[in-house]
This record gives structure tokens, sequence and C-alpha cells, in this order.
């Protein structure tokens, strides 16, 4: 029989954190988009006419000169967003008119609950692992209370989310050594986040040596998502998003070419990838832990090479938590992601514009009631980080990156940057959530307050 999870003050007080993140910071502009898409995808639906459903949405977007409410995603992620807004069109239906307003927060609500979903999963491969109740509902906090997911993924409401609850699902199988499912769940997450696959291929390559079970699983790993893209491409105006996508945001490119300070570009991540796949192929599978490390070390290829949207990176912090909490280096795996996290946060409020954030604050939850101002002249509603610059924000993050990559590889290789003792590294991982979640809340308090 399973044991009855007990939630203490601190997981009732984050998942309250993680509800207002979704509630009271609304990015209007994407999340309008994804609405409008599907309500566009509804229309298709009911009157039977999906296969114009790109056509359709893609003239709406040239005709509002709007490249952002382009449908970027494939109809699964879309044929998602419509079922979880089946409630609000039945209420919509009834009563005959069009409730935009209750449908966003709706929306946001569903996605922060979904991330609570995320969080109880981590929580439960944690113990799979072996953790114990108290260190697995830690690792959980910490994951939900990383700005990752509150500020990057929720606060933002990004999709991202779902496709990150999915590959969890994976995960989840894939400790339980059961790798036809593992393959299968990661079918469908790829069809949400195709970089997935980052984590996938090394995962896979960690534990099956024999070619015929590596091909026999990336074969079910592939075929879901193959089957929706021949779908997507016999739709009309399919081809037309996908090139006005590639003209308007070049991200395919961003793989293959990698620009230095120096104006040179390479194809260095495509280069470090192959190296850790590689590496993955040929270590020792019998070291259970080592898919972790190995999963973080792409995650950071990634970060470090890639020009990346914030919400991306919500996939890679399991694979963060679960180094902090699994392998012997507790305490330095803890303070460096505290510095990732903190580094991504500040780095996320300076780089995106002011009127970003203003936007966030206004079109919340708590925007209806309260006639919000727009404090001229301040970044995030903090005047001291007016005079913080992108290099030194971003010098943060990536020293955050590069010591946690060293003591990945250490662990790795069976040794250890630095020896203390348990019972400090578990006060450390105790405490690391409530610090991470403190940087959010002052952040939130702060600019609500700049706002007054």
């Amino acid at each position: 029989m399973h044991s009855k999870v007990k939630y203490n003050g601190t997981d009732i007080f984050i998942a309250i954190m993680v509800l207002f993140c979704s509630l009271c910071f609304i990015y209007s502009y994407d999340v309008n988009a994804v609405l409008t898409i599907t309500d566009e995808f509804k229309k298709c639906l009911f009157d039977g006419n999906v296969k114009n459903f790109y056509k359709i949405a893609f003239d709406y977007s040239v005709v509002e000169n709007e490249p952002g409410y382009l449908p970027l995603y494939n109809i699964l992620c879309y044929f998602s967003v419509f079922l979880m807004l089946l409630p609000i069109y039945f209420v919509e239906f009834i009563a005959g008119t069009s409730f935009i307003a209750l449908k966003t927060f709706w929306y946001k609500l569903c996605l922060g609950a979904i991330a609570l979903l995320a969080g109880e999963r981590l929580r439960k491969i944690g113990k799979q692992m072996g953790l114990s109740d108290a260190a697995a509902g830690s690792m959980k906090n910490l994951y939900l209370s990383s700005a990752f997911v509150l500020a990057g993924a929720v606060g933002f409401g990004q999709l991202d989310i779902i496709g990150a609850y999915i590959f969890l699902w994976a995960i989840w199988f894939y400790v339980k050594k059961d790798y036809v499912k593992f393959s299968v769940v990661t079918s469908i997450a790829v069809c949400f986040k195709g970089f997935v696959l980052l984590f996938y291929i090394p995962m896979l390559l960690v534990r099956k040596k024999k070619d015929s079970d590596i091909i026999k699983n990336i074969l079910l790993c592939s075929i879901l998502p193959l089957v929706i893209t021949i779908v997507c491409r016999f739709m009309s105006g399919y081809s037309e998003v996908k090139e006005e996508a590639q003209n308007s945001w070049n991200h395919l490119s961003r793989l293959w070419e990698v620009y230095f300070p120096t104006g040179h570009s390479s194809s260095a991540f495509i280069i470090t990838v192959l190296i850790i796949f590689i590496f993955a192929y040929f270590m020792n599978s019998d070291k259970d832990k080592s898919w972790i490390g190995i999963c973080c070390l792409s995650g950071f290829c990634f970060m470090f090479f890639i020009r990346f949207n914030p919400q991306w990176l919500v996939v890679v912090v399991p694979f963060l938590c679960l180094a902090v909490y699994v392998f012997e280096d507790k305490l330095f795996n803890a303070l460096t992601f505290l510095l990732v996290n903190v580094g991504y946060l500040i780095m996320l409020m300076i780089i995106t514009a002011n009127g970003t954030v203003h936007e966030l604050i206004v079109d919340g939850l708590l925007g209806t009631f309260i006639n919000w101002k727009n404090p001229e002249g301040y970044l995030i509603g903090i005047i001291w980080l007016n005079n913080i610059s992108e290099r030194t924000v971003t010098s943060i993050f990536y020293a955050g990156i590069i010591l946690m990559t060293l003591s990945l590889i250490f662990e790795l290789r069976g040794k250890h940057l630095f020896n203390i003792p348990n019972k400090h590294s578990e006060q450390i991982l105790n405490k690391s959530t409530y610090i991470n979640l403190s940087v959010v809340i002052v952040y939130t308090l702060l600019t609500f307050a700049a706002h007054i």
C-alpha cells in the first residue's frame, strides 16, 4: 500500500505562491495569442474544417500584422488547450457570449495546476530513487519555488510547462526501468517541446547499449511526432506558417550557428551535444545516478550556447533539482543552483522590457480591481537594477552553470569537489527552498510596490 502523503505549511504556502503567480502575472501578448488561435481551432473543429485551420489562423495574423499570433504549435498542442478550455466554452455556449477575462484566468489557473502536478511527480521520482519523504518533499518545493517555474513558465503563462510535466512522467517510467513507456510518453512530450530529445537520447544511451534496443526505443519515440508532423504538412497553410515563423524568429538556426563576441560563428552546440551523447553511450550503466549528471550537462550546453527563450529552461530544472538532492556534493550543488536561479530571475527581468513587466502586473487578476500606475524610469520597480548591466547579470547566471558543471563532472568520475558532513548538507537543503522562494517573493513585493 502507498503511504499517504502529508503536506506541511511550506507545501501549502508554495502551492498558493504558484497559483498567485498564475493569476496575478499575465503576459497578455503570448496568452492572448494562444487563446485566440485556440478559438480559431475550436471553430474549425466544430465546422469540420480542421484541414484549413493553419491557413485561417495565418490569414488572421497577416491581417492583424501580429507575427506572434501565428499558429506556431502543432494541432496536438491546440487540441490540448481546447480541452483545458472546454468548461469555459460550455459556459460561453450557454450564455451566448464570450468571456475573455474568465477564459484567460482559467487558462492561467490550469497552467499553475499543471506546475503543481509536475512538482508532485518530481517528488514521486525522488521517492522511487530512494529519497526520504522529507527530502523528496523538499526537492519538490525547490522545483516549484525556482524562478524557472514561477516566473519563466507559470508567470508568463507558457505551454512549456505542459511538455515539462509530460516528460516528468517519462522520467518516472525511466526510473522504474520501463523503457517502452519511457519512449512512448517522451514522444508525447516531444510534440509540446522538441528539445526534450536533448535529454531523452543521453538517458537512453546511458542504459541501453545494444543497437537494436536503441533503434527500437528511438522509433517508439519518433512515431507520434512524425505522424503529427505529416498530418500538419497536409493541412492548408502549414508551410506558410513555418516559413513566416523561421523568417521572424529564426529558431532553428540558433542550433547550428553560435555567435561569439569576436563575430565568428560555429556549430559549437551541435558538436558539444554529440560529444555528450558519445560519452553517455560509453558510460558504465551500473551507475544509477549518472543519467542525471549527463542530462544536466546537456541542459547546461543548451543554456551556454543557445539564445534561449526563458520558458524553455523549465524542462531542465527537474534534473538540476535531482542533482542537488541525489549527488554527494549537496551543499555545493545547492549553492550553485541558488546562483543560477537568482541570475536567471534578474537576467529575465532586466533583459525583458519595462513595458512587459508593467503589462504582467496590469493584466493580472489584481489589475482588475486596482488601477496600477506605470513607474516610468523603473526597469522592474527597483531603481538599483537599472545600474546593472546585462553582462554582469549574465555573468552571475553562467558562473553558476560553470561551477555546477565542474561539480557534476567530478561526480560522474566518482570524485567530489568538497567533503561536507551530511548533517550540514541537509540543513542547507532545507533552507535552499526558502532562500529561492524568498528571492521571488521579495522581487514580487517590490515590483507591486513600485506600481502603487
